[in-house]
């Protein structure tokens, strides 16, 4: 079991979304600071962040880039988010990054 199933076994899937949102809070930025660092508008990221939209894998590599963030953990959420939402258990396919 990786640290991601286990993470989201305790708390609930992680999202691109919430990855942004923590990585903004964490950082004491707003979303207007976030979304210009993304160059997207601010409205389309408190859209990602409530789960209302998603961004496409490019976009999803692309803020993994701006933000510095690690690229395969953004990939790895991305994908996990794909397969739940195929209805399949993303353990069976993702068993970590490293």
């Amino acid at each position: 079991m990786s640290l991601t199933d286990v993470y989201e076994e305790l708390t609930g899937p992680l999202s691109i979304g919430k990855l942004l949102h923590a990585y903004r809070t964490t950082n004491d930025l707003s979303l207007e600071d976030i979304a210009s660092k993304l160059s997207i508008p601010s409205t389309y990221l408190s859209k990602i962040e409530e789960e209302v939209m998603e961004p496409d894998l490019k976009e999803t590599l692309k803020f993994a880039v701006c933000l510095h963030e690690d690229e395969d953990f953004y990939v790895e959420i991305f994908l996990r988010n794909l397969l739940r939402k195929s209805g399949l258990n993303p353990s069976h396919f993702i068993k970590t990054v490293e």
